[in-house]
């Protein structure tokens, strides 16, 4: 295969995911589309924000970015309501590729949909939970099981406190936690 070959077979992939990426665009209008002078980490806050609120209108996300040395990071997090599956549904979307910790390298793997509506190197979720979220998970467990172990279910201060971590419950906690959404 001779250079101008190469260069062909390049500029025609290049175009091609340039005519997917406005295709995208115009069917999803209620997104922010990448345009010149503004930041692919701007429109993927934006878009992450758009598409949180149309799938989870009930719950209050903060969707915050930020750029550094290396790059830039969207951040989202949100107390109960949907499980971090479901929102990295949604987000895992704007990632603009991922850390190889074996080379120890950040691959970037950009496409049509990045290209549209834009991107960061990492974009990471966080849930927290409320008192009355707990309860609930432990009256649920509390309700399955007696004890594990031999071990009473905690009460909400126990696990606030950290008293349940060494034992056997901490495992079903977690579980049952991050398998509750709203």
């Amino acid at each position: 295969m001779t250079y101008a070959t190469e260069q062909t077979a390049y500029e025609v992939k290049k175009e091609n995911r340039a005519s997917a990426a406005k295709k995208l665009q115009l069917e999803n209008p209620h997104l922010v589309p990448v345009q010149a002078g503004v930041s692919a980490r701007i429109a993927a806050t934006k878009n992450i924000r758009i598409e949180l609120k149309k799938a989870f209108p009930k719950f209050k996300f903060s969707v915050t970015s930020e750029t550094f040395s290396g790059g830039d990071a969207i951040r989202v997090s949100w107390t109960d309501g949907p499980t971090v599956k479901q929102v990295e549904a949604i987000t895992g979307k704007y990632t603009a590729g991922k850390f190889n910790s074996y080379e120890d390298l950040y691959e970037y793997s950009s496409n049509a949909f990045t290209d549209a509506f834009g991107d960061a190197k990492y974009v990471t979720e966080s849930r927290d939970y409320s008192d009355a979220f707990i309860q609930a998970v432990l009256n649920d467990l509390k309700a399955k099981y007696i004890t594990i172990d031999g071990v009473e279910a905690p009460t909400l201060d126990d696990y606030r406190n950290g008293r349940c971590y060494f034992n056997s419950w901490s495992r079903e906690i977690h579980l049952a936690l991050c398998d509750k959404g709203e």
